[in-house]
């Protein structure tokens, strides 16, 4: 690609960054073309702070995502010239990570769509009916973290006042996904928002105080 093109390329990605830009195609390399539908979804994958980043980058580190973002497209391209005949294990072997990749989309759009009805009518029904048995219940809590990590040679002393400076910081309104993005060091409840995929209950030994 020529230099006129590669700046007019980068003039562009910069003004979609911002808006939202009324085009058929952003980038066009060879054979290889990126779709304005199609950068908008590569974008909103991103995490927030690349985003964030790119936004304050020079037009150099944006040339060099738009190159990245056609280069994988063309090397994905190359499993289409795969065949049953000649690549029979590879060309199966494909076919079926992507069958399973449909599937998980599949069932990730079912639940996401899934409208569940009100259960709280029945809820109430239900513990109205069995008080005493619930009552023997210990209490548990869905719950969300931001863990600090402390690796070995850190002060201890400076992640606690992290901690409490974020907590304020928290309680003054600030958006708690967004903390967790930018602060914890959990990445499995990290993906979650911060979520805990468990119950807690009081004095729960699987969690330090």
């Amino acid at each position: 690609m020529n230099e006129t093109f590669r700046f007019w390329l980068t003039a562009y990605f910069c003004l979609f960054l911002v808006t939202s830009v009324a085009a058929s195609t952003v980038v066009e390399d060879e054979n290889v073309s990126i779709g304005a539908a199609e950068f908008k979804v590569l974008l909103s994958k991103m995490p927030s702070d690349v985003i964030a980043q790119l936004r304050k980058a020079d037009p150099a580190e944006r040339w060099t995502l738009l190159n990245d973002l056609v280069k994988n497209k063309r090397i994905a391209a190359e499993a289409l010239k795969l065949s049953p005949d000649k690549d029979a294990a590879d060309y199966w072997e494909l076919e079926l990570l992507i069958q399973t990749a449909r599937l998980n989309f599949m069932e990730k759009r079912y639940l996401r769509e899934l409208k569940m009805p009100d259960f709280s009518k029945l809820a109430r029904e239900r513990y109205d009916a069995n008080k005493e048995t619930i009552a023997k219940i210990p209490e548990g809590r869905r719950s969300s973290h931001i863990l600090l990590l402390c690796k070995e040679g850190c002060d201890t002393t400076d992640k606690i006042n992290e901690g409490r400076e974020i907590r304020e910081r928290l309680v003054s309104g600030a958006n708690f996904e967004a903390f967790v993005e930018k602060y914890s060091g959990d990445p499995g409840s990290r993906k979650n928002k911060g979520k805990i995929d468990a119950w807690i209950k009081r004095l729960d030994g699987r969690f330090v105080r």
